[in-house]
């Protein structure tokens, strides 16, 4: 998903999901890479959008072979 957008909302990568369980894996492999620190999240005060902004290296996209 970041692999086309240097940012993107975290509903944005939410509302692509399928199902629950997608979604959560989703999550999931966010915190991932914001351990990993390949992205992080921003919100700018209370109830606002959270960004996830990736940093500077082109992620792998879900249709590169």
């Amino acid at each position: 998903m970041l692999g086309r957008d240097p940012a993107l909302s975290f509903s944005a990568v939410c509302s692509r999901s399928r199902s629950r369980l997608e979604a959560v894996v989703s999550v999931l492999a966010l915190l991932e890479l914001m351990r990993i620190g390949e992205v992080s999240v921003s919100q700018p005060s209370a109830f606002t959008e959270i960004q996830v902004r990736s940093h500077g290296r082109k992620l792998p996209d879900e249709h590169d072979d």
